[in-house]
């Protein structure tokens, strides 16, 4: 009776083991470089700003906000490219960090550079989404290439807005 049993408990193992490899590997070459930190959107691999014993409070907790913003853009973006996480909150926190960095006093012309590096992250993503759609074919990974193209096309709203603003003035 115990040597079925140890029979059944190595088969399922080894099943549940194929069936993890099968699940992460995925893309396997592609995940490795989306997870090396030279290969991600600027505003990603932004390094975070430095607090000046100079700077007023008000400087100092804005400074701590965008790197505080930064580090967790940093951490929702890897674990939704390991399939942790969900796309809408990467780019909610992208926003924020936008935001937060807004706040400080940009003029118009780093605020606009500013909305492209995020164009720019909202192609990369939507890239991305597509890729994760494609090898995994989750609900998830559905709605995630959906959000993605919306990301997009409210970043290069932002940039069309502003580079009109500009050009207006």
């Amino acid at each position: 009776m115990r040597k079925g049993r140890m029979k059944m408990r190595t088969i399922l193992v080894c099943l549940s083991f194929l069936w993890l490899c099968g699940e992460f590997s995925f893309g396997q070459k592609v995940d490795r470089e989306w997870l090396n930190e030279e290969t991600w959107p600027a505003i990603v691999h932004n390094v975070p700003i430095e607090i000046a014993e100079s700077d007023d409070p008000i400087q100092k907790l804005q400074k701590e906000r965008v790197n505080a913003c930064l580090d967790e853009l940093r951490a929702r973006y890897i674990y939704w490219l390991q399939g942790q996480g969900t796309l809408v909150s990467v780019c909610e926190n992208a926003n924020r960090l936008i935001a937060s960095r807004v706040d400080m006093g940009l003029t118009p012309d780093e605020e606009l550079e500013l909305q492209k590096g995020r164009l720019a992250f909202a192609k990369r993503v939507m890239q991305q989404a597509d890729a994760i759609r494609t090898a995994r074919g989750t609900t998830a990974s559905h709605i995630d290439e959906k959000y993605a193209r919306y990301y997009r096309l409210d970043a290069e709203l932002a940039v069309a807005q502003l580079q009109k603003n500009l050009t207006d003035q």
